[in-house]
């Protein structure tokens, strides 16, 4: 394969990784993706996001966010299941009582 300068390769990756590069690039005080197809990068490099510190801290709180309701989903179902088994283990024990009283009084 030829050496091809980056500026003239085609963008590959996922998209959210393009607009990541291109934060990255403006941050730089590089030309904002003008190669991209990318929407929400021609949208960062034409001036739609106030600046890119603030586009760069949106995208981090988004990300945070997601993290977060994913540990607090995962936090829930695990609650859910230690009082389940909680709940099955108070049920045996009164099963145990119930039959060991009952089974008492037989001979």
């Amino acid at each position: 394969m030829h050496s091809i300068s980056s500026k003239y390769r085609k963008p590959k990756g996922r998209p959210s990784k393009r607009r990541a590069a291109c934060i990255r690039n403006l941050e730089k005080g590089k030309s904002a993706c003008s190669s991209s197809s990318d929407s929400k990068c021609d949208e960062i490099s034409t001036g739609a996001v106030p600046s890119t510190s603030d586009a760069a801290f949106k995208i981090a709180h988004r990300r945070d966010n997601r993290r977060l309701s994913q540990r607090k989903r995962k936090a829930s179902e695990q609650y859910k299941k230690e009082k389940k088994i909680q709940k099955y283990k108070k049920n045996d024990k009164s099963r145990e009582k119930n039959e060991l009283s009952y089974g008492a009084g037989q001979f």
